[in-house]
């Protein structure tokens, strides 16, 4: 079975919101999505993403979540908050608002690599980058420690690729929409970056030199 974290978009009385949903996949799935659950007890929120089979995490709409994840665990249909993981707030690339990149590589039952976007505000422009951050978990509770620099923005990119930005006078965009170790390549971390809003790429790392980054 695997689990899919998803983000709801919503038409409400309020406007277009967002809320975390959860779908869970098995072997028979076809082309038609299983019915998906949507987690309201919340409030709205995006960056859904599944820590393990039943451990959530998402990013609320409030101000006070710009550098601060919500952790949920999730079973028999009954949502309970387990805690909050805290980012800093004083690192250049992220200082405006973080989010999260995609379901963390567990490397042990309790250390994995998860990695983060981080949006910054210059010249009336959000810049993003892509971080990364080591994630430890103690029974039913989560800790982040975050790298200070970032592994990915739009300057390293511009040595390797050609791309476009959908709205180059607001943004310049890098951020990652999934992530895997293939099967075969147990020393490369796969990433898929979407630059630019416009195209989406799979970028590796070694998975070493990022373990390297805190002492493992």
């Amino acid at each position: 079975m695997v689990v899919i974290g998803l983000t709801a978009v919503l038409r409400t009385k309020k406007g277009i919101q967002t809320f975390p949903a959860v779908v869970s996949v098995d072997n028979g799935w076809t082309s038609s999505l299983p019915p998906i659950t949507l987690i309201q007890t919340f409030g709205s929120g995006k960056n859904t993403t599944p820590l393990l089979e039943d451990f959530f995490l998402f990013r609320p709409d409030q101000d006070e979540f710009n550098h601060k994840f919500l952790v949920f665990y999730y079973k028999d249909l009954l949502p309970e908050k387990v805690g909050t993981l805290c980012l800093p707030k004083d690192l250049d690339w992220a200082s405006w608002k973080t989010g999260a990149g995609c379901p963390p590589i567990w490397l042990d039952k309790s250390r994995a690599i998860f990695i983060i976007h981080g949006i910054s505000l210059r010249d009336k422009k959000y810049v993003y980058s892509i971080g990364v951050s080591l994630l430890e978990r103690y029974g039913r509770k989560f800790f982040l420690r975050v790298h200070p620099e970032p592994i990915l923005t739009q300057e390293m990119l511009k040595e390797k690729i050609k791309f476009k930005e959908l709205r180059p006078r607001m943004r310049k965009v890098v951020y990652v929409c999934g992530g895997i170790v293939k099967e075969g390549e147990p020393d490369l971390l796969h990433l898929y970056v979407n630059v630019g809003d416009v195209s989406t790429y799979d970028v590796t790392f070694k998975l070493e030199n990022i373990k390297e980054l805190f002492n493992l």
